[in-house]
């Protein structure tokens, strides 16, 4: 089942506007000007023969704030770009919508409100709209599934926002629910503990379409874990393996952490394919386990679920 899902901001391309800074090009390009003048002018003067010679010196020195001064500019390019303004700077681009950051809320949930901000702009009809709404609603809305009738979880008329917290399992206490339903002017609040309450709906709402039956409803814990033995050729350092290995599993879990979201497991062992530098495979292949997997092989945690790794295990394994 899909849901909505706004633009991933990090796959789009890089900028124009920012330039690739090369300093070593950029010095070679000074000599050769430098010594290009000096000649014009009856000077044979060789600016690349003594490293301690005083012409050299100053270029290497006018080299490295020439990097600097475009280091500036390709920062000041990024900070008025969503997909990269961070701190200050990304929260007067949130203010341009009305949207400013809750106490202690990290740049990408700012980011992500912020971007969502543009489906406000109806009533909370699209899908979007209740989205952002959702997510406005409460500091520990971690994210908001937005289901229709044509999902077959609603009647008709009905719209369900499953709701998942940013704390702990994912599962929202009561107070979040009840803050998102009082955004969205819900009818209908159903709770983790699977009781649930109706409550009077204002009719004088300026979020909810008047025609809308909103039911609020906490999404489900769906825990799995994750075994894996790595396997490398000798020489590499296993331990800087292992935590490489288990930083990039982290960030792509942390990419999944919506409701409804699948974990794939040849996504997961894309992570743990460390490379070197050079983009070398350092891990020669993985053997994993995952529990809690569908037919494919996936954690499918269902439209109303968020996927946990509530254990991981990733170990490695020279090979002879």
């Amino acid at each position: 089942m899909s849901r909505f899902v706004d633009i991933d901001l990090a796959r789009l391309p890089a900028i124009d506007a920012v330039k690739a800074l090369d300093y070593e090009g950029n010095l070679a390009d000074r000599m050769a000007r430098f010594t290009e003048a000096a000649r014009a002018v009856g000077i044979e003067y060789d600016a690349s023969a003594l490293e301690t010679d005083p012409a050299v010196i100053l270029m290497q020195v006018e080299a490295y704030f020439d990097i600097l001064l475009k280091q500036r500019v390709n920062d000041a390019a990024k900070s008025v770009r969503l997909a990269y303004a961070s701190g200050h700077d990304l929260e007067h681009i949130a203010a341009e919508f009305g949207v400013a950051r809750f106490d202690g809320e990290s740049d990408a949930s700012l980011r992500r409100r912020r971007q969502l901000a543009v489906e406000a702009l109806s009533t909370a009809g699209p899908e979007g709209a209740y989205l952002f709404f959702a997510l406005a609603a409460h500091p520990n809305v971690g994210d908001a599934a937005i289901y229709g009738p044509q999902s077959g979880l609603c009647a008709p008329g009905q719209v369900l926002v499953v709701t998942a917290s940013k704390d702990g399992n994912g599962v929202p206490v009561p107070a979040v629910l009840d803050a998102v339903a009082n955004s969205l002017d819900a009818r209908t609040i159903k709770y983790a503990d699977y009781t649930s309450r109706t409550r009077q709906v204002t009719r004088q709402q300026a979020i909810r379409p008047l025609t809308d039956w909103v039911i609020i409803e906490a999404a489900n814990d769906y825990p799995f874990t994750i075994d894996a033995v790595l396997q490398v050729p000798y020489g590499p350092d296993m331990e800087v393996v292992r935590r490489t290995a288990l930083t990039r599993l982290g960030a792509y879990l942390d990419s999944r952490r919506k409701v409804g979201m699948k974990i794939s497991d040849s996504a997961i062992a894309a992570a743990l394919h460390v490379t070197d530098t050079s983009g070398a495979a350092i891990v020669d292949d993985v053997n994993l386990y995952l529990s809690a997997t569908d037919a494919n092989g996936d954690i499918d945690p269902g439209p109303k679920g968020i996927a946990r790794a509530a254990g991981i295990n990733v170990e490695v394994e020279v090979l002879s």
